[in-house]
């Protein structure tokens, strides 16, 4: 059976975001197989001359609202419309939040699937209006859909445990890696084993603001020369952002900006300790690359970098400061023998974990099923 795929909820490919990756490389690997799957992109994130096509996956364009809280929206029902004109048999959401667009398409006979990120309703970026607004769809994302595939086991918990129907686990997996020699980082005086590396969008449930004000609390003797590297951006200049700029005077802070290609390869392959300080998470694609680069990692205590990491690396207190200190403390204490054991052990447990072959494989099955129920049923 061939597979005609729509997928919505991505704000351009290639793009550093959580949502675009997982699309790109399962979108990619079901190409590779026969089928068709086309990701529904946003104009003003592709540009005029973006790609119409990669990897061999589709990129229509979709209009819609350039805003904090009605982009994803508005371009995904813009998005939708067109899919329902079109030949496409399977519908592919991304997102809780974006879970009632799956209805329409269900009752006019489309398979639709729905894929959690994490549950939305956390992110601080919400008012209490919208957290409660969008709590509401953690009903309509295993009630609307034929499917619902959950990033993480929290996520697959607790929809289960709250609405008794059952979701299928669809981890993240760990990207190609490609190790490279520190030569482009060398522009902000970082070479090999010197710095601490985060990587994420600048918003306040990737918690940097946490790692900022723990970093400049420890004293420079206990640093031993090494920086604290912050690889990130985002995509609305607010309060928050500025907030997080103005660290950017310590001599020991260096803000990359989005590290992609090449400058992401060499900020992974030469980092002493890669920190993740969330305090909302799905299963996070930047802790998975460090997995796969052979880092060390100290991360949040949040459930789902417990279930992610099983035991493996470092964690600290989320949202608590002075644990988060003091553990950045003990490991700035390790040399670089002690970190690359780490690194080694925890690239182990991952790759044997985290494959994207078997994870895509596990999505087509579940895919292809859904197809043969759903032609049946008509």
């Amino acid at each position: 059976m061939k597979l005609k795929i729509a997928a919505l909820g991505a704000k351009a490919i290639p793009h550093p975001g959580g949502i675009e990756l997982v699309m790109e490389e399962i979108g990619s690997r079901l190409v590779q197989k026969g089928h068709r799957f086309d990701i529904f992109v946003r104009k003003r994130y592709m540009g005029k001359e973006g790609p119409r096509r990669f990897k061999g996956v589709g990129l229509p364009l979709s209009p819609g609202v350039y805003s904090k809280h009605l982009d994803a929206l508005s371009h995904s029902t813009s998005a939708l419309a067109r899919v329902l004109s079109r030949d496409y048999n399977i519908l592919y959401i991304n997102s809780v939040g974006l879970s009632v667009l799956a209805l329409l398409p269900k009752v006019l006979g489309l398979g639709t699937v729905v894929h959690t990120h994490g549950l939305d309703w956390k992110r601080e970026k919400w008012g209490p209006l919208a957290r409660r607004l969008i709590r509401m769809s953690g009903w309509t994302s295993v009630r609307f859909p034929h499917l619902t595939f959950c990033v993480c086991r929290e996520d697959k918990r607790f929809l289960e445990g709250t609405y008794g129907t059952r979701c299928i686990y669809v981890p993240n997996g760990i990207p190609k890696i490609v190790f490279a020699r520190p030569e482009r980082i060398r522009q902000w005086g970082l070479g090999g084993g010197d710095y601490l590396l985060f990587m994420a969008r600048l918003v306040p449930e990737k918690g940097a603001h946490f790692l900022l004000e723990a970093w400049q609390r420890l004293p420079r003797e206990c640093k031993g020369g090494k920086k604290l590297v912050i690889a990130g951006d985002s995509n609305h200049r607010d309060e928050y952002y500025r907030r997080l700029m103005d660290f950017g005077g310590a001599g020991d802070i260096v803000f990359t900006g989005f590290a992609r290609d090449r400058i992401k390869a060499e900020l992974f392959s030469n980092a002493f300790c890669f920190v993740q300080p969330s305090t909302v998470e799905g299963m996070p694609l930047s802790v998975l690359e460090a997995m796969g680069y052979g880092r060390m990692i100290l991360a949040s205590d949040i459930q789902e970098n417990k279930d992610l990491l099983s035991g493996h690396g470092w964690t600290f207190q989320s949202g608590n400061v002075d644990d988060l200190s003091s553990k950045l403390m003990k490991i700035l204490q390790l040399d670089r023998d002690a970190a690359d054991r780490s690194g080694r052990e925890i690239r182990e447990f991952g790759l044997r974990s985290y494959d994207w072959d078997r994870i895509t494989d596990k999505v087509e099955r579940h895919l292809i099923e859904l197809l043969r129920i759903n032609t049946r049923g008509e």
